[in-house]
């Protein structure tokens, strides 16, 4: 009885929760990032409504929009550009 009771917590396992190599290495392809959705001239300031969030998420997290709303761009950023911090400059006023 004994050895059963162990073979089955050995089968169970544990609770926590490990992420494996794999999953380290695909989770940027699964994440998402800020996207621009318009052409964006050098100087110009992004607004909200020029934000859309795909993937693959190697760029600014969706949840970081607040920081990038009024940010002028410091070059020219095409459509569908996945934006970094680098293309950005905080806006004056």
């Amino acid at each position: 009885i004994c050895r059963g009771a162990v073979r089955i917590a050995q089968a169970l396992g544990t609770s926590r929760r490990e992420v494996s190599n794999d999953e380290v290495e695909q989770r940027s392809a699964f994440r998402r990032s800020i996207v621009i959705t318009r052409d964006i001239a050098a100087g110009e300031i992004i607004g909200p409504e020029d934000l859309d969030y795909k993937r693959p998420g190697y760029g600014i997290e969706p949840n970081m929009a607040s920081l990038v709303i009024g940010q002028s761009a410091v070059e020219n950023l095409p459509r569908d550009t996945v934006l970094k911090f680098e293309h950005l400059t905080r806006a004056s006023g």
